[in-house]
């Protein structure tokens, strides 16, 4: 967000993935449903400039029997702009090496970790080194091989693009600033 993904379309966007990754939000409170808790937090359209200064930011994160997340992009500005967003968890996984993703058979890729040409994915997503593919394709997934031998379903709504991968080198991780992530088993 802000308004990019990654380095932006134009491949020199700064800072990569966006000003909003890196920007404290505003916590606007938190209500209990059941067995959920809902936390909501904000970005006001001022947060951004250039482009994107009207885009206001509502970023809402269920906690229940199922994860839900959800982002309200509002322009309150004068002028048509566009943006990207890109929601995304890290998820835990016993070992890399077993882990595989259902959904994507046939979808178009880039692989931003390569030489960044498109393919297009044949059978099941496995990892056997670094990868950042984006498939054109907002496709409801199952990951095979989550942490406790879970096979999670995710899905999207609204979505044009599934962005998929693992980024295996620490050094590469930490050079993101803000982030901090577990060491993944087998990848280096």
């Amino acid at each position: 967000m802000d308004p990019w993904f990654g380095a932006g379309r134009t491949g020199q966007a700064q800072p990569k993935h966006g000003a909003a990754r890196i920007t404290p939000w505003d916590f606007d409170g938190s209500t209990m449903q059941g067995d959920s808790v809902t936390a909501v937090c904000s970005l006001p359209a001022q947060t951004f400039p250039g482009r994107a200064f009207g885009l206001a930011l509502r970023y809402e994160v269920t906690f229940g029997p199922e994860l839900e997340l959800k982002l309200t992009v509002i322009n309150q500005g004068d002028e048509t702009t566009s943006f990207e967003e890109a929601l995304h968890t890290y998820l835990a996984v016993d070992d890399i090496r077993g882990v595989r993703v259902e959904g994507l058979d046939g979808a178009s890729y880039v692989d931003h970790a390569g030489a960044k040409t498109e393919k297009t994915q044949m059978g099941e997503v496995v990892f056997t080194g670094q990868a950042a593919r984006v498939y054109a394709r907002g496709a409801t997934v199952i990951l095979h091989g989550a942490a406790g031998g879970r096979a999670l379903k995710i899905a999207f709504e609204g979505a044009t693009n599934t962005v998929c991968g693992i980024r295996g080198s620490m050094a590469r991780l930490r050079s993101w600033g803000s982030l901090m992530l577990p060491a993944w088993r087998g990848v280096d």
